[in-house]
Parts: structure tokens; sequence; C-alpha cells
């Protein structure tokens, strides 16, 4: 497949976006658009722009574009762009060293930003729940097996509550749901409160 795309030679904002608009439109049709006396050819595969993929077709690149950056609505709407988001859970109140089972809607392939606990805490996300019975009676002192389901093991202590992940870490389940285990490390009974923040990649 080949795309040939002529802007007008002009930077007016409107002119540009309306250029932008024809040649998507000509990739819907899979036909060919006209913009400031220049012609964009464009023929779409697997069905015009819905039906592409990174690799077969088109439609991927209404990934990266919205309506937010002006563009126009032929852009706009299919597949906004992933933003992160935080969702928060209550482990219920633990006393020094118990766990809290606990599951959370993520997505099905989700980088792990950042975590933060309002108390010190051991954090593991599993992929399922079969991979969280599993690791349950794993110390903290020792690692996971690389094959044991688990995609993040995290430990925040006082003075350090929050963790960024630089690189993020990856999240990827069976399903959306992110499978929780929770374990208070402080010095008396707490209601642990975990902040999670991530980007979605797949859902």
């Amino acid at each position: 497949m080949a795309i040939k795309r002529h802007l007008p030679n002009t930077n007016n904002a409107n002119d540009i976006r309306t250029a932008f608009g024809k040649i998507w439109d000509a990739i819907e049709r899979g036909g060919t658009a006209t913009t400031g006396g220049t012609t964009s050819n464009a023929s779409a595969v697997g069905g015009g722009a819905s039906g592409g993929s990174p690799t077969t077709g088109v439609g991927y690149h209404k990934h990266i574009v919205d309506d937010v950056n002006g563009l126009p609505d032929q852009l706009a709407g299919k597949q906004p762009l992933m933003t992160a988001q935080t969702v928060t859970v209550q482990s219920g109140v633990l006393a020094v060293d118990a766990v809290a089972n606990l599951s959370v809607t993520l997505a099905k392939v989700a980088d792990i930003l950042s975590i933060t606990t309002d108390g010190p805490a051991w954090v593991r996300f599993y992929r399922n729940s079969a991979s969280r019975t599993s690791d349950a009676a794993r110390p903290l002192s020792q690692d996971p097996e690389s094959a044991a389901g688990i995609s993040a093991d995290l430990l925040t202590v006082t003075g350090k509550l929050s963790i960024s992940t630089d690189p993020a870490l990856t999240f990827s389940g069976d399903t959306s749901t992110a499978y929780l285990s929770v374990i208070n490390k402080g010095t008396g009974d707490k209601d642990v409160s975990l902040t999670i923040r991530y980007l979605p990649r797949e859902f």
C-alpha cells in the first residue's frame, strides 16, 4: 500500500486541517482527495481504515491523533490517545504482616507508572489468582521465580511511600483484572490505601 500526501503551501492552520480531513476521507473510501490544487491517492486495506493495522493497513494512525490538537473530525473520536489513569483500593484493617488479597481493573496490558501507599506495605501484582496463590508463602527476602506470573513486586517504607517505576513495569494479565497482594509492613494495625497510576496499553 502506498499513500501520497500533499499539503497546501500555506501556514494557515485551517487550510492544513481541511487538507488532513480530505486525505482521511480518501483513506476511508480508498479514493483520492484534492488538497489545495494537489491530489492525495489513498488505497484502503482490509476494508478501509477501520479494518487496518500497523502492518496491513492505515487504521493504526487513529491511535496517535485526537481532536484536542485541533485535527479534523475525520481523525477525532476514533481511538483517542491513551492517557495515564489512577485507581485507589483499600486493604481493610490489617495486623502487622497480615495480607489482603485484592483485585482491581486496569487493562489487559498496562504500564505501571507508580504506586503510593499511606503506610509501609509490600505490594505484588499478579496476572491471575492462581499465580497469587502459588506465591503466597514466599518471604520478602526471596526473589520470585521468573515464571511465577508476577508483574510487579514492590515495597514501600517509611519516608518512601511512593515508588515511581522508571522504566515503567508492564502488567500483562490474562484479563484486564490485576490480582494484588498487599501486606502491612508497618508497626501497627492499618487499613492500607494503595493508589496505582498506570497507562493502559491493551484492553
